[in-house]
């Protein structure tokens, strides 16, 4: 269950490109959608969702092809349509030109309004006389593992349309550029072939990696490299993301549960934690805890859309601030080229009666609020 509230917010959406057999380009996407964030549809004893994915693929502004796809499917215990962790898990693919594209996922929720939308701009280059067609992604669309239950799979799709075999040379970097898992190889001559790597997410430390594969014929000099990157985290109760999370909730612990937070020796840790969130749990009969869900989505929010210019990490701006406390505000007048001063945003929260003005005093792209409610300072 903590895994939703530190990886995936919303739905998680991996966009790849693959080739088939005939070396025809394919945008492929994997998606995952957890069942809390469904509306279920009762009958008798069983639990219905329902939703609808469509996938667009565009150039230049039009509109070159796409897929929909109803999913509906049913589940027997309550508890279910409720879980962080138990996922309706997807995919699409459409037939893809060569340039750059833009592809388009939209689910929405037939049981509600709720609508998700993710988007990515991809290349889809030409294939070179020996070449890697695709690396593909096998694990969470998430490209995040956990080392105690996630499997790390990664798969080549490699094509070589001259004589002679094909040397594969392939590893792993962690952010200080460390080589780990290094393996080289020579391939059968063979215009398409496969690979697949499949290593433990325990064989990895805590951290940011990337997969890089190279190919070359081996009567020929010219190289081919491609890579994908992807995070690995260790259980949370045991990862440095239990501390950056514990300082998160400052805004709404005192000191004294912040200590006990931070101090709680590995093995106690999630007592604590529970126990923190349920004092703050609205509606514990009903087995979620929406505040924090609520909270940890409004903090990846505020760290997505406010740390640009600032020191600070978004969560610790002011507008974060701002924004994990109050929520979103009803109305915003953004000012980025004010011909008279600095730049300046106002919030609107109509029910508090506050017309909140930040302020972009240099130019950096961080605002400073002006008029702080008591709530917020």
């Amino acid at each position: 269950m903590i895994f939703f509230y530190l990886l995936f917010v919303g739905i998680n959406v991996d966009f790849q490109i693959d080739r088939d057999t005939s070396s025809i380009p394919y945008v492929i996407v994997n998606y995952g959608l957890s069942y809390s964030d469904l509306i279920f549809q009762k009958k008798d004893s069983v639990y219905t969702g329902e939703f609808l994915a469509s996938l667009v693929v565009k150039k230049d502004n039009y509109q070159l092809g796409g897929e929909s796809k109803r999913n509906k499917f049913s589940v027997y215990k309550y508890k279910e349509t409720t879980s962080d962790d138990i996922y309706f898990r997807g995919i699409m693919k459409v037939k893809v030109p060569e340039g750059k594209i833009e592809v388009i996922l939209r689910v929405s929720d037939r049981n509600s309004n709720r609508v998700w939308s993710r988007s990515a701009k991809l290349e889809v280059s030409r294939l070179k006389s020996t070449d890697i067609g695709s690396i593909r992604w096998f694990s969470n669309p998430s490209r995040e593992v956990i080392t105690d239950k996630d499997t790390v799979r990664i798969g080549l799709n490699i094509f070589s349309f001259e004589k002679g075999k094909t040397h594969l040379n392939f590893y792993f970097t962690d952010e200080d550029k460390e080589t780990f898992f290094k393996r080289d190889t020579v391939l059968p001559d063979k215009k398409n072939q496969n690979v697949e790597v499949t290593i433990p997410a325990d064989r990895f430390e805590e951290g940011l990696y990337n997969f890089i594969a190279e190919v070359k014929n081996v009567n020929k000099e010219e190289v081919v490299r491609k890579s994908i990157s992807f995070t690995v985290w260790r259980p949370f109760f045991k990862s440095k993301r239990y501390f950056e999370r514990v300082k998160q909730v400052a805004y709404i612990s005192s000191m004294e549960e912040e200590k006990k937070l931070l101090n709680a020796k590995v093995e106690e840790r999630e007592k604590v934690w529970n126990e923190f969130w349920e004092s703050k749990d609205p509606t514990p009969e009903d087995g979620v805890n929406e505040f924090l869900i609520e909270y940890f989505q409004r903090v990846d929010y505020a760290n997505k859309n406010f740390a640009r210019g600032s020191l600070f990490e978004g969560w610790r701006t002011d507008r974060g601030k701002v924004y994990i406390i109050l929520g979103p505000p009803d109305y915003v007048v953004d000012e980025p080229f004010n011909p008279s001063g600095a730049a300046y945003q106002i919030w609107y929260y109509y029910d508090k009666g506050y017309d909140l003005i930040f302020v972009q005093r240099y130019m950096t792209g961080d605002y400073e609020l002006q008029n702080p409610p008591p709530e917020v300072w």
